[in-house]
């Protein structure tokens, strides 16, 4: 049964470490290479008080987001987690590009090993347009595919509108 302990247990911090540092340093490097790179790095601890005879869900991740150039952004993400008694973990890697002051992308994938609750197949893509003189209204059209370690799958379409106004309010449909 899904529900039941895995009889495999890893510790989340004895596989982020590595990765959490292959990460700073990363950034550190891209930092002193060149004006203009930034980016930002996230790290932090994942805990579920869970009842019902359930296990307790508890793990770690890192994500961080590098911005190589004026128009691209990358992302990636590690999660390690213990959930409902089963041990997985999950890794993605995505990028934001900037086709001018009006267009820009977003693509992501990822995937996972063990942890049935993560999918063996994540993508997600969209496009999004500014509009008006401030560029305040941003709208986004998107798809996404869940392949899920059961039997199904799920492909989910999207398509938003937010408006950030000058009084520091958004409004989000």
């Amino acid at each position: 049964s899904m529900f039941e302990p895995s009889t495999h247990r890893r510790r989340p911090l004895r596989v982020l470490r590595p990765v959490v540092m292959a990460c700073l340093g990363f950034v550190a490097l891209a930092g002193q290479a060149a004006e203009g790179i930034g980016g930002e790095l996230e790290a932090g601890g994942i805990y579920y008080n869970v009842n019902d005879g359930f296990a307790d869900t508890h793990g770690a991740y890192v994500r961080g987001r590098l911005d190589s150039s004026a128009s691209n952004q990358w992302r990636a993400e590690a999660t390690e987690l213990s959930r409902f008694g089963d041990d997985g973990f999950y890794g993605a890697l995505g990028n934001v590009h900037q086709f001018n002051s009006d267009w820009y992308t977003s693509f992501n994938i990822g995937s996972s090993s063990g942890g049935f609750y993560w999918p063996r197949l994540r993508t997600d893509a969209s496009v999004s347009r500014r509009w008006l003189p401030g560029r305040n209204l941003v709208t986004t059209v998107g798809v996404t595919y869940f392949d899920a370690k059961d039997i199904h799958s799920d492909t989910g379409f999207n398509a938003e509108a937010v408006w950030y106004s000058a009084s520091k309010w958004i409004v989000q449909a």
